[in-house]
């Protein structure tokens, strides 16, 4: 590992990893930092909104149901006569009753969903269990481990007070950090091995004692770790500046308390769906690394390293929106697969597709690596090198 602290070190001091760094670190932060407000764009009137979310915030109670559907309904009525008045009244919120009813439509939305979350769940399982008693009795064994594939995932679920979460929804759906830790280990990392050979090393390192399989070694272990650390330092970055600008509220939630998530195969909280998602992140970047780790083995120069980077990656980011059975860009930002029940069959058996996408995303990696091993320890007919 000595040798793998000094390949390390070698990365990261230079110049160039460590501009094209600074710069995608300052415009992920900009990026997210020009987003606006949630609270400010749902509601004219913030201060309003957070007196009135002081009140209906946490424990759900028969209080507070009735608080809002009865001014939710008053206002409904006027707007239907058209008679909501248009003139400033101070004894309101808002100051408008336009406004108020604005604000008390968006509050009444989101506490409908969380009465209304566990009997939809209740229907969902009821016909799970419907759909499982069919298939036992005609025998198709697949689908009926399907439906109860789908009872296991939703089991028992319901939201037991109101916590603000739509911060969390526009921090799920972000994912402009993750072209920028592209950009940023591919620069990184391009010259790995082709370094080597474009400054006319590498035939001395081959011929020292370790200058093969070992060399190798520390090599891809600096790039998977300074791949790593790079993820981590933007997973870190889109977490403080998101809750910056939107605030910490609902993270002890569970992550289906977000409308957009209601149906997440998760059963967790918004916190622990994220550390989820980071760890399913972590795995589509080792896929990443180890295509770099082949495109520098590969390339006689850094610019043809970069170039095979590309290419190879390219064809992954095109493919995302398809569930292709190996796609280790879409493991990068889960959320497309795990807001909803999605599986696949494999041998007559139902697993969770981005589970499956895990899985195959890590074998690939690993094949890669060794394919890289190969093409760079022994003599290859693929680059047309020969090696001491």
């Amino acid at each position: 590992m000595h040798n793998a602290g000094y390949e390390i070190k070698k990365l990261i001091t230079n110049r160039l990893t460590i501009y094209i760094f600074a710069i995608t670190f300052l415009i992920n932060g900009f990026v997210i930092a020009r987003k606006p407000s949630t609270i400010r764009n749902y509601y004219d009137n913030k201060s309003a909104y957070d007196e009135m979310y002081q009140y209906l915030g946490g424990d759900i109670t028969e209080e507070k149901v009735s608080y809002v559907t009865e001014k939710y309904e008053e206002l409904y009525a006027k707007s239907m006569s058209r008679t909501l008045s248009t003139e400033y009244d101070e004894s309101l919120r808002t100051g408008y009753e336009t406004t108020e009813y604005s604000l008390y439509s968006e509050m009444y939305k989101k506490y409908q969903y969380i009465l209304n979350y566990s009997d939809n769940i209740k229907n969902i399982r009821s016909a799970s269990e419907e759909n499982s008693e069919f298939y036992d009795i005609t025998g198709n064994k697949a689908l009926k481990d399907y439906n109860q594939s789908i009872l296991n995932t939703y089991n028992q679920r319901n939201i037991k007070d109101f916590r603000e979460t739509k911060n969390w929804k526009y921090y799920l759906g972000y994912s402009f950090s993750n072209l920028c830790i592209l950009i940023t280990i591919l620069c990184a990392l391009k010259g790995i091995f082709s370094n080597e050979r474009e400054t006319n090393m590498s035939m001395m390192i081959v011929t020292c004692r370790y200058g093969k399989s070992r060399c190798f070694i520390s090599k891809a272990v600096a790039g998977v770790i300074i791949a790593f650390v790079i993820t981590a330092a933007f997973i870190i970055e889109d977490f403080v500046m998101f809750n910056i600008t939107f605030g910490y509220k609902g993270i002890t939630n569970p992550v289906y308390s977000i409308e957009e998530m209601q149906y997440c195969i998760y059963d967790v909280s918004i916190l622990k769906y994220i550390i989820i998602l980071n760890l399913f992140r972590m795995a589509g970047i080792l896929g990443i690394t180890s295509i770099v780790i082949l495109a520098s083995a590969i390339a006689q120069t850094n610019l043809v390293a970069i170039v095979l980077g590309v290419a190879g990656i390219l064809p992954f980011i095109i493919l995302n929106e398809k569930e292709i059975p190996f796609n280790i860009v879409r493991l990068l930002q889960i959320n497309q697969d795990a807001s909803t029940f999605n599986s696949i069959f494999v041998m007559d058996r139902p697993v969770i597709y981005i589970n499956y996408c895990l899985v195959t995303g890590i074998l690939m990696s690993v094949v890669i690596i060794i394919l890289a091993y190969i093409v760079e320890v022994h003599c290859s007919t693929l680059t047309g090198r020969e090696r001491v």
